[in-house]
């Protein structure tokens, strides 16, 4: 039998059970064979090919796999930014307030901060936004540093400037700290509780003594006063959501919609509708953004008590999850009204060149692409993989840290980044 076809990007090796079982699997209507020899089966020009190839090559792009019936649309409506707003709700820090009210570009006016110029170059917003978005949780300088090209002492340097920008948002946190401390838990800001006693028993039990090296490893004290930060934030998320559900249903219900729109999905802070197409529906989605967000119409803050903070959502819609295009350059009322003179930062293409790649380097690309593709709100960089005379565009690895991804493929035979 003629020589096996090596690993192509994205291929890894089938999961060790099936390959003792022997199995076939089906794809696009095609039998493929999973076996480590194909000696008869038939199939050898696709040996060894992997069942789940998502987002490399010809791989499948699982949102599109989320249709609606003929005659609707697919309709996303998430929350912008909603943890950074929330954040800057709770702590009250003056830099945050003043960027959501005014409607200015935050990460813009963290860089001003952090750099002491008046306007930041496209590096040091880049760095400005990861600080926002890893130590919002309290990530420390090595994470701040692998999603960055800066070197570790440059990083430890933006690090402390990042801290420095905010010095009431660090305050809070530090008081939260105190707080979990004494009363065992925390509240969001609809007062719901996230009790903590479980957690901090663990903590004890685990720096306690005679538990030799492995205790460092284990949850800590650490673990907690992040769990004391992150909870509030994320809760109030959660509830903005749960609200927001519960007015969007009322809405449907009292204008009599329920016959053209449907909630389908929530993700996260995301809410996804089935509506049906007509000259109705961008007015529809409008309003039900409005009702999301708890902001009458005309009307810059939600109706919520003690709440200062505007709540903004972005608009969406497509023939399925992912083919989505935003509402005002689709409206006929407003997609050719000019547009906001903001000119996005310039976003460099990361090339990697692959040749002579071995199935075990593959398999190594193969991970650090997706390790890549999971660090959220870093860096939008899009990838184009070449191989041969094949290219690749990864248009959904939106956010890809160039620096982290060249620490990851770094040391990996036949590949290299341009």
């Amino acid at each position: 039998m003629a020589d096996k076809k090596s690993l192509e990007i994205g291929d890894v090796q089938p999961p060790k059970q099936l390959l003792q079982e022997e199995q076939f699997y089906l794809r696009d209507n095609a039998k493929y064979c999973i076996r480590p020899s194909c000696e008869g089966c038939g199939y050898d020009s696709i040996c060894q090919r992997e069942e789940m190839i998502i987002r490399i090559g010809p791989g499948i792009n699982i949102r599109e796999a989320f249709r609606v019936r003929p005659g609707y649309k697919w309709a996303c409506i998430d929350f912008a930014g909603i943890e950074l707003r929330v954040a800057a709700l709770l702590s009250g820090e003056p830099v945050w307030v003043k960027a959501f009210q005014e409607d200015l570009d935050l990460h813009s006016e963290m860089g001003k901060i952090m750099f002491r110029v008046d306007e930041p170059d496209k590096a040091q917003r880049d760095i400005a936004k990861m600080g926002n978005f890893g130590n919002l949780y309290l990530s420390g300088v090595d994470t701040f540093w692998h999603l960055t090209t800066l070197t570790y002492a440059q990083a430890a340097i933006a690090w402390t400037q990042w801290w420095a920008a905010v010095p009431t948002y660090k305050r809070w946190t530090e008081n939260q700290a105190e707080y979990y401390k004494k009363h065992k838990h925390v509240w969001t800001f609809f007062r719901r509780k996230r009790e903590m006693k479980a957690m901090i028993a663990k903590a004890d039990e685990n720096t306690g003594k005679g538990k030799g090296k492995k205790a460092g490893k284990k949850m800590g004290h650490g673990f907690c006063h992040r769990t004391a930060v992150n909870s509030p934030v994320q809760g109030t998320s959660a509830d903005l959501l749960k609200m927001a559900m519960t007015r969007v249903d009322s809405f449907l219900t009292k204008n009599k919609l329920r016959d053209d729109v449907k909630m389908m999905l929530t993700v996260h802070d995301e809410l996804d509708f089935e509506i049906r197409e007509n000259a109705a529906m961008y007015e529809i989605l409008r309003d039900i953004g409005r009702e999301m967000t708890l902001t009458p119409k005309g009307k810059i803050l939600p109706t919520i008590p003690n709440w200062n903070i505007p709540l903004k959502v972005d608009i969406e819609i497509g023939d399925n999850w992912g083919n989505l295009v935003g509402i005002d350059d689709l409206d006929p009322a407003t997609k050719d009204l000019p547009k906001p003179e903001k000119t996005p930062p310039k976003r460099d293409d990361v090339t990697l060149l692959v040749s002579g790649i071995t199935t075990e380097d593959a398999n190594k690309l193969h991970m650090a692409i997706f390790q890549a593709a999971h660090i959220q709100n870093v860096v939008k960089v899009p990838l184009l993989i070449k191989m041969g005379d094949r290219a690749y565009s990864l248009k959904s690895l939106e956010r890809v840290s160039e620096g982290h991804l060249r620490r990851l493929v770094q040391g990996i035979a036949g590949v290299k980044i341009i």
